[in-house]
């Protein structure tokens, strides 16, 4: 059994996403490896727009451009 998503299944939850938020939990959850705790406890103060990164618990440090192309 797989226990993983490809990338076509991935771009479909996301396109299903109705809102900008649900769209981006789905590319943190999926592009960072992020758990869901992790990636719902990331405040704007963890975010560094000016570096690129962001600093949030156990997910450490990604590059945001990672994310959000």
């Amino acid at each position: 059994m797989k226990t993983y998503l490809e990338p076509k299944e991935i771009e479909r939850i996301e396109q299903a996403a109705e809102c900008l938020r649900d769209k981006l939990l789905v590319r943190l959850l999926a592009h960072l490896g992020c758990r869901v705790s992790e990636a719902l406890g990331i405040t704007v103060e963890d975010i560094d727009f000016d570096q690129g990164y962001f600093v949030s618990g156990v997910c450490y440090l990604w590059l945001i451009s990672s994310i959000m192309s």
